[in-house]
């Protein structure tokens, strides 16, 4: 229901507001992510190295012209997140969460094609995966007492072509913890790089 709801937001919003200069686009982006997690506890026990899990992201995204600066750019993007860990006697552990992750956020142009964006971001659950391996052996399971929705702030800034293709980085940061255990605030925030290429094309003339 709260999927169908920012949904609906997104298609009342591109119909709503004023399409200024440059008119409103659609486009659509894939790339790699590259997450980990941060926080007290999310630090390895004794030996173990953590390291970064490199997943996917794609979906669609529009900008809506506020000014001839400025932009709203709303987005849908399923995104692949989580982190490693290694031990020293070869054990190896891997969490993987899947989310629909939907950002809005300022889109800020400069001359030549550059422009940043920032702003708040809402993800929501699709389940995740936990992954074991040990002396050759492995094995997997569901991931339990994930978060249904979580709240984070993306940063970052890109280029545009001018026919509309274009490529752009982004730092997402989780405000809370991927986990919602019963009588534990678990200090782990989600932390995570985006490449991101992308076409878009003009809505409206």
């Amino acid at each position: 229901m709260k999927k169908l709801f920012f949904i609906m937001v997104l298609m009342v919003l591109s119909q709503t507001l004023p399409a200024q200069k440059g008119g409103m686009h659609f486009g659509i982006k894939l790339g790699p992510n590259f997450s980990s997690w941060s926080g007290e506890d999310a630090e390895p026990f004794d030996d173990a190295k953590k390291k970064m899990l490199i997943g996917p992201h794609f979906g669609v995204f529009m900008t809506i012209p506020i000014t001839t600066m400025l932009s709203l750019q709303p987005e849908l993007l399923y995104s692949m997140q989580g982190v490693k860990y290694s031990y020293s006697d070869g054990y190896k552990e891997t969490y993987r969460t899947n989310h629909l992750n939907v950002p809005i956020a300022l889109r800020i142009h400069t001359p030549g094609g550059f422009y940043a964006i920032v702003g708040p971001q809402v993800g929501f659950s699709l389940g995740g995966k936990y992954k074991y391996e040990e002396d050759g052996d492995e094995g997997e399971e569901d991931l339990e007492d994930l978060k249904g929705v979580q709240f984070s702030g993306v940063l970052g800034f890109g280029y545009q072509l001018p026919n509309g293709f274009g490529v752009y980085a982004r730092y997402a940061h989780t405000f809370s913890s991927p986990f919602d255990v019963v009588g534990e605030k678990l200090k782990i925030h989600n932390s995570m790089m985006m490449l991101s290429f992308f076409y878009m094309m003009r809505l409206n003339k």
